[in-house]
């Protein structure tokens, strides 16, 4: 019976000359670019807020100036131990636990992904199956580090073993007249609505795709969002703009549906807007360039809150005093009793998705495969990488399941035992910019108007 034996690998490499008044032997925490101990977890004392790390403790090491852990392991255990983000010196046959998330992929579970040219609509199915936790039996070794790169056996490690079987996407078949990309997908029982650009409307109804013709505005518009109440009724935001004298000047719409008609709700906003989530069907918020708010309250927008420069990508609201928004360079705002603050963000990876199970529980995603997670009201996180792709929609599934989508066809899953991927980026795939979760209907949508429906 072999042993498996956890060696963590401790490297200072590109990370500057730390200060000998400082030790990761004596320091709980990091030893920061200054030579001053910061005690703390990762990004809270680590490579956040201007304290780069040049030295971390005993257990992490400095990573792109930040404190993160990383491990190799030697030999197989003929028996799966999890590994995550801790670390353990060493295991017997059952397998050492490094606390943090399973590696291991598990049977089941719905899915979405892939993508071709053509507009973007992928229904999921249930997993046939996944990768295994535990390291074969035998010597072979595994490093994998916070870029995904790979050397040996990898099943050992979760940044490297989260690639899980998915059954494939079905994808729709193209619709005539549709050749934008769709930026955006909401799903309301049998009903799935998509916008994109060129005053894209696609719906789907009964089984059957179709295009809707939408309302004209002051100038040709792109839809950005879509929020349903209910198939019959919602609104949508996007942008348009013109060019006068040489300058070209973008401004916020919206739209419309009651009752299954779409129409102009306001022609121009001072700032465009990229997203928008609905409370009811009269009430809920959006948000746009330079971080402007804008409220829908009794049916009507009303007029925008000053920004602060900083563009917001997504909402999410629990109900019109409580919720949250992400946007450029990690922003993250919060709403609370009707008014929205700025909130010390873990990140400075741009976010564009966002999504909430409650006012102080949920996941972020962005730039560079960037998953931030919302537990008991605090962000934090996720480490390491699944992906580096940029991640541009997250949606939850009623069973507590997550899904992000991104670049070049990524699609990423968390059924609670940490983010997986279910379809890895490909130089051919379709980038992913929405998807919308219901009951166990899970639908994507992205670039050149190709949609996929995700398998229940």
């Amino acid at each position: 019976m072999r042993t498996r034996i956890l060696v963590l690998l401790l490297s200072v490499a590109g990370c500057g000359t730390p200060s000998t008044t400082c030790s990761p032997s004596t320091c709980n925490g990091c030893c920061d670019a200054t030579g001053q101990c910061q005690s703390g977890t990762e990004l809270t004392a680590c490579g956040a807020n201007g304290a780069s790390c040049s030295m971390c403790a005993g257990l992490e090491t400095c990573q792109q100036q930040v404190c993160r852990m990383t491990f190799q392991s030697g030999g197989g255990s003929a028996g799966g131990g999890s590994v995550g983000g801790g670390a353990s010196g060493g295991g017997a046959a059952g397998g050492a636990s490094a606390g943090g998330q399973t590696a291991g992929g598990s049977a089941g579970g719905a899915v979405l992904g892939g993508g071709s040219a053509g507009g973007t609509v992928l229904g999921g199915g249930s997993s046939g199956g996944g990768s295994s936790a535990g390291g074969s039996a035998g010597g072979s070794s595994c490093a994998c580090n916070v870029s995904s790169a790979c050397t040996g056996t990898c099943a050992c490690d979760p940044d490297c073993a989260m690639t899980v079987s998915c059954t494939a996407p079905r994808i729709e078949p193209a619709l005539t007249g549709v050749t934008g990309s769709l930026r955006a997908v909401a799903v309301s029982g049998t009903t799935v609505i998509a916008v994109g650009e060129s005053q894209t409307i696609a719906k789907r109804d009964n089984g059957t795709w179709s295009k809707v013709t939408a309302p004209s505005g002051n100038f040709p518009y792109h839809l950005r969002d879509v929020s349903l109440v209910d198939a019959q009724n919602g609104w949508a935001v996007g942008t348009w703009s013109t060019s006068v004298q040489g300058t070209t000047y973008t401004y916020g719409m919206g739209l419309k549906l009651a009752n299954g008609t779409w129409t102009v709700s306001m022609n121009s906003l001072a700032l465009g807007l990229n997203a928008i989530d609905l409370v009811d069907a009269q009430n809920g918020w959006a948000v746009g360039a330079s971080g402007q708010f804008v409220r829908v309250l009794s049916g009507a927008y009303t007029p925008g809150l000053p920004g602060n420069a900083t563009t917001l990508n997504d909402v999410d609201v629990i109900d019109m005093q409580t919720g949250w928004a992400v946007g450029e360079g990690g922003a993250i705002r919060k709403l609370a009793t009707g008014t929205w603050t700025n909130v010390i963000s873990p990140t400075s990876s741009s976010l564009y998705g966002l999504v909430l199970s409650d006012a102080n529980t949920g996941w972020a995603v962005g730039s560079a495969g960037t998953i931030l997670r919302l537990a008991s009201g605090t962000w934090t996180l996720v480490t390491p990488a699944v992906t580096n792709q940029r991640l541009l929609s997250v949606g939850l599934a009623g069973d507590g399941s997550a899904w992000a989508v991104g670049e070049q066809g990524v699609v990423l899953r968390n059924t609670g035992s940490g983010w997986q991927q279910c379809e890895a980026a490909s130089a051919t795939g379709v980038t992913l910019r929405g998807i919308s979760v219901s009951g166990t209907d899970r639908w994507a949508v992205g670039d050149s108007a190709h949609r996929r429906q995700l398998m229940p």
